[in-house]
């Protein structure tokens, strides 16, 4: 699991505890659950930013721990930094020390980016002529004094490799709930930076996006700083 579709999975089952027990306390037969069905729990980029998800991860690890689960996790940030600043950041203050107690907590000196494996570096799906792709293209070349293309045709040769008619879409997202994609073919999602930063989108929505399209483009993001 990422961290992020490992807790959207457990607010799933939750949801559906309590619409069965709605006075019952849906973690312990949450955890059993999970324990039964994996000894072996590894989840990617562990981050904890709200209230819900720190009580809920408290109890929820704790259990599991307790039910001889084994848990394997990476984070940006040591146990200690876990859920810094948050609303009664005292309360959690015992899990942290639980993680330090029950857990090896290893620190990874390394500098190699291994997320840069994944990128596209062969043409078995696109032409040629179009790799490699850079994660950016800033800024615009004014094509009239140029043999590049700019960024937007670039993108927009890439968008066409998608395949399908151009159209819009509703992306289902978990529990009832939907996304709106203004622009999108069979297998890519051009999305602005305002339509994926600046509207309410949570974790479950760009879940939802990235198991949509193989590819997905953002245009017009600006310098990001403190402020955004």
């Amino acid at each position: 699991y990422h961290f992020h579709e490992f807790m959207l999975n457990v607010h799933q089952r939750i949801h559906a505890y309590k619409a069965k027990h709605p006075r019952g306390d849906p973690i312990p037969p949450v955890a059993a659950e999970l324990a039964k069905e994996a000894r072996l729990l590894c989840f990617d980029e562990m981050q904890i930013t709200d209230i819900a998800d720190a009580m809920i991860i408290k109890r929820l690890l704790t259990t599991l721990l307790d039910l001889g689960v084994v848990i394997v996790t990476t984070s940006n940030r040591p146990p200690v930094g876990l859920y810094a600043g948050g609303i009664n950041r005292s309360v959690f203050l015992p899990f942290i020390d639980t993680l330090s107690e029950r857990m090896n907590v290893i620190e990874m000196g390394g500098t190699y980016d291994y997320r840069r494996d994944g990128l596209l570096t062969s043409n078995s799906d696109l032409d040629a002529a179009l790799l490699p792709l850079p994660p950016y293209l800033c800024p615009s070349i004014d094509t009239s004094t140029s043999t590049t293309p700019s960024s937007l045709e670039t993108l927009e040769l890439w968008f066409s490799k998608g395949t399908g008619e151009t159209r819009t879409e509703t992306i289902p997202v978990a529990m009832g709930r939907y996304v709106q994609v203004e622009r999108a073919n069979d297998s890519c999602g051009w999305f602005s930076f305002d339509e994926l930063c600046k509207q309410p989108l949570g974790a479950a929505d760009y879940i939802a996006i990235a198991d949509r399209f193989d590819l997905i483009i953002v245009e017009n993001a600006p310098q990001l700083g403190g402020h955004i």
